[in-house]
């Protein structure tokens, strides 16, 4: 320690740490912190979170915080996380849950709860102990951003909020519709048939918004043919995935293509790229041509651009394909 020599492993760097802050070794703590900032990943991320937690490392868990947000799509899908102190879990949500959608956190409170009771299923938990031991975590989750049928679908239909809390929730849901404006942003001039759908290959479009906005919806080209296609549709920002979900499209006599909510809306901001990918699989659908570029409203304007993460093996791109618009709300200015 005194000549500032030390074989730093993973092990024991925590223990390191803490002993060179004792003895106010400051170029050794330096180390440590670069050392841990340096090696953090997705998976462990959270244990080092706990640690830093443990010897009052508020520097390093504000770099862990700061990694978990940049990585919050991988880092809140690992098992690390159910795995931390309810203090530790706490920071997360009131520094980290801002980053992901409200039903994701709501899921991952669920199951850090039946880690922390030891049951398997949520119908086996007592709603006023994982209240109690959940405390802040719960207030931190933004129910009010969730669309109305996604709270009463995955919420509303527990009981682990409280029903005072459950009818506060659902006012403010109905208020946030009352003043926003929900738009549809197209980006075809023309609609022809067909296209085709072999093995699940992946179609996708990336975006940037003029305003920070609310993603509502996906618009997609229906089968033009009777019977159905499916698959997963993804939300990306960045690299990142932000929200998975399934659909279905079945042909409609007379209707080309529908709008397909989302089970969480997106929050759009500015300097962001965003994605939309789709992998399904069956009849062939509607398609797109003739793109328009930037296409606007009074309140906005989106530029779409081919996929930038993961590449569009199905052809959709700017000029043609898949995924004519999107659903989008605004401010009612």
């Amino acid at each position: 320690m005194y000549t500032l020599e030390a074989d730093i492993k993973a092990e024991s760097v925590m223990a390191v740490l803490y002993a060179a802050k004792k003895y106010d070794v400051q170029p050794l703590v330096d180390r440590c912190r670069l050392f841990l900032k340096e090696g953090l990943d997705v998976e462990n991320v959270c244990e080092i979170l706990e640690q830093a937690v443990t010897f009052s490392e508020e520097i390093l868990v504000d770099e862990c915080i700061a990694f978990s947000k940049k990585n919050a799509a991988k880092v809140f899908n690992t098992d690390g996380l159910l795995g931390v102190s309810q203090p530790v879990l706490r920071i997360v949500a009131e520094k980290g849950f801002v980053e992901i959608d409200p039903l994701q956190c709501y899921e991952i409170s669920k199951k850090w709860a039946l880690k922390h009771f030891k049951v398997d299923k949520v119908e086996d938990l007592d709603p006023e102990k994982v209240r109690n031991v959940l405390g802040d975590v719960l207030n931190r989750i933004q129910f009010s951003d969730m669309q109305l049928d996604t709270f009463i679908d995955n919420v509303v239909s527990e009981n682990i909020l409280t029903d005072s809390t459950k009818c506060s929730i659902i006012m403010t849901i109905n208020e946030k519709l009352k003043s926003v404006k929900e738009i549809t942003i197209n980006r075809f001039k023309e609609i022809t048939g067909t296209w085709t759908y072999n093995g699940g290959r992946q179609d996708g479009i990336s975006f940037t918004v003029s305003a920070p906005a609310l993603l509502t919806g996906v618009i997609l080209y229906l089968p033009n043919v009777d019977g159905e296609t499916s698959g997963p549709l993804e939300i990306l920002q960045g690299d990142e995935v932000v929200l998975t979900q399934n659909l279905t499209l079945k042909y409609q006599y007379g209707t080309q293509y529908r709008n397909e909510p989302l089970s969480t809306k997106i929050h759009l901001q500015l300097g962001k790229v965003y994605s939309v990918r789709l992998r399904i699989q069956g009849k062939t659908t509607y398609r797109g041509q003739t793109a328009i570029s930037k296409p606007c409203d009074q309140f906005i304007t989106i530029e779409f651009m081919d996929l930038q993460h993961g590449k569009s093996n199905n052809s959709t791109r700017l000029e043609q394909g898949q995924i004519p618009g999107l659903t989008i709300q605004v401010p009612d200015k």
